[in-house]
């Protein structure tokens, strides 16, 4: 397993401009009600367990998690519209440790950023190719002992390697059959048009109470990486 580690001192902030807010002025999404601090309920019709009873938990802000789990998309784009959750992420629990797990291309994108205080490459065609390798990878994650996964893609896969790692608490989409595969499950409304990709990433989090002001979309450089960038201009 190859961990990245970077420095936040040693970063230059590269911004990128982002689209119009979803709505209310307030960033990305409109306003973001954390649901463990307001008197509103949680969501509706939440999915049952296999004992029958309702599945959903909101995570307060600041609370007792050290230990998060990104699992990441896997295309550079589309992990670029994930930038505004992430923040979220990292302003809601301000003193966890925050992991991203990604195949080698978008590994390089979090490596560095100053939201992230690791990168963990899953390397699909190398080690971790094929079930053994997906073993192999639960195996190492498993020795992390993350508290909470946090699986942005909506592929079986995805939501299998936390699975097999024990990772106690496992959010995402419930869809391609892996709903028994996470702890909390987020079921968008249908009926609901999500505006923008970016917001679909913020409904995921605010379905969890995972909440806060969304900000740009945001990549970071490192000076050498400015530098290699000046020479090819």
């Amino acid at each position: 397993m190859k961990t990245l580690v970077h420095s936040s001192e040693a970063l230059a902030k590269v911004k990128i401009s982002p689209l119009p807010p979803g709505g209310g002025g307030l960033g990305w999404g409109g306003g973001c009600h954390d649901l463990s601090q307001s008197h509103l309920h949680p969501p509706p019709n939440p999915l049952p367990s296999r004992e029958g009873e309702p599945v959903f938990k909101t995570f307060a802000r600041g609370s007792s998690v050290n230990k998060i789990l990104i699992r990441a998309v896997n295309w550079v784009g589309d992990a670029v519209m994930t930038t505004p959750a992430i923040g979220v992420i990292r302003r809601h629990f301000p003193n966890a440790e925050i992991t991203i797990l990604a195949n080698p291309l978008v590994a390089a994108l979090f490596s560095p950023h100053d939201w992230v205080d690791r990168v963990i490459v899953f390397d699909r065609n190398g080690r971790h190719r094929g079930i053994f390798g997906r073993l192999r990878l639960a195996r190492e994650l498993r020795n992390e002992s993350f508290d909470l996964a946090i699986i942005l893609p909506n592929s079986f896969d995805s939501a299998l390697v936390p699975w097999l790692a024990g990772i106690p608490s496992r959010l995402g989409k419930s869809s391609d059959g892996r709903g028994l595969l996470l702890s909390e499950r987020y079921q968008p409304d249908k009926s609901v048009v999500i505006s923008h990709e970016v917001n679909y990433y913020l409904d995921l989090l605010r379905h969890f109470g995972i909440c806060g002001q969304a900000g740009k979309l945001q990549l970071f450089t490192t000076a050498d990486e400015e530098l290699e960038a000046e020479k090819l201009l």
